[in-house]
């Protein structure tokens, strides 16, 4: 571009991004579209693992599909699959375990498919599912080290757990170190740091 003649030329004058696209401009001048380099920003391609109900709308029942219909990409594991939320006197179903999810994520890498950008948690039963996707956020991350963890810490409300005990140090020690956001209630934020809190 304006090379020779003495001119480096300024390619990179401007530089506009709109779509996902970066294109050049070349000394002020626009430059014809088949003329343009450019460059993809990778789409975010978001695995979720969160619980799912028959009856209701929480985890992943209710996140997946606003996520879609905004063009992103969603890969889900659902981390419970339980008649309703544990909210009410009773519930049924099955959780999974990390051996669980170890089995899908095994699935997934043999078909180079765990190409996440973004990693998105909500309830999770257990520790070991939870140490589970602790080894898979680093598999993500040594691959891409802007992975985005997002956590939501599902462990209770109104001054009561509803997951194990035990998964209280799993998150304050193990989890909440590695996320790059963390979304807990004002119960949770207590639980996993001990103070209490009482006005804004």
């Amino acid at each position: 571009c304006a090379a020779g003649q003495g001119n480096r030329g300024r390619i990179g004058d401007q530089l506009s991004s709109r779509h996902g696209i970066l294109a050049f401009s070349c000394n002020h001048q626009v430059l014809p579209p088949a003329m343009l380099p450019s460059f993809r920003v990778p789409s975010p391609r978001v695995l979720s693992i969160q619980s799912h109900t028959v009856h209701g709308y929480v985890g992943n029942k209710s996140a997946v599909f606003p996520m879609q219909t905004l063009g992103i990409e969603v890969d889900f594991v659902n981390s419970v699959q339980f008649s309703n939320h544990t909210g009410y006197p009773t519930w049924t179903g099955k959780a999974l375990d990390g051996d669980d999810l170890g089995e899908l994520i095994r699935g997934l890498r043999s078909n180079d498919l765990l190409k996440h950008t973004h990693l998105l948690t909500g309830y999770m039963r257990s520790a070991s599912l939870i140490r589970c996707v602790m080894d898979t956020l680093d598999e993500l991350r040594k691959e891409n080290s802007q992975v985005i963890y997002v956590c939501d810490p599902v462990m209770g409300d109104n001054g009561h757990l509803y997951v194990p005990q035990e998964i209280v140090s799993v998150y304050r020690d193990e989890v909440v170190p590695k996320a790059t956001i963390l979304t807990p209630n004002q119960f949770e934020a207590e639980v996993l740091t001990g103070v209490k809190i009482s006005d804004l």
